[in-house]
């Protein structure tokens, strides 16, 4: 729990598993809490949780809930928001705002293909999501 108070919360507080299994939209509890991709993530309960840790990457949004249309445009991690987000291919996606949103929906292909390329590269040996 120490360490996750280092790496910013992210999903803005949701949980992931919820969200992956049940289509929905779940506030994280802070003592369920992990630390996967230098980011925080809360879970609505210690199920969640464990779910998730044992298997992070199943539950993780596309690039660990960044922005992926501003990341390949202008190469920044901007946090998306549950907002602004959307499934597409069975994988979720957040924006920062309904700009972002509108121009990944008007051609998802050119950012999943870049984004693909992206995910392929290592960090330290680990796979960017």
């Amino acid at each position: 729990a120490a360490a996750a108070t280092n790496y910013p919360i992210a999903m803005g507080g949701f949980c992931p598993v919820s969200l992956a299994v049940d289509r929905k939209w779940k506030k994280g509890q802070p003592q369920f809490g992990a630390v996967h991709r230098r980011r925080t993530f809360l879970f609505a309960s210690e199920a969640d949780q464990k779910k998730f840790l044992a298997e992070p990457d199943r539950y993780t949004p596309v690039l660990v809930g960044y922005d992926p249309v501003k990341f390949m445009n202008t190469g920044e991690l901007v946090d998306g928001s549950a907002e602004f987000s959307l499934t597409y291919r069975k994988e979720v996606y957040l924006f920062a705002n309904d700009a972002s949103l509108k121009s990944f929906w008007q051609n998802p292909s050119q950012f999943t293909e870049g984004l693909r390329q992206a995910m392929l590269r290592t960090e330290g040996n680990r796979t960017l999501r």
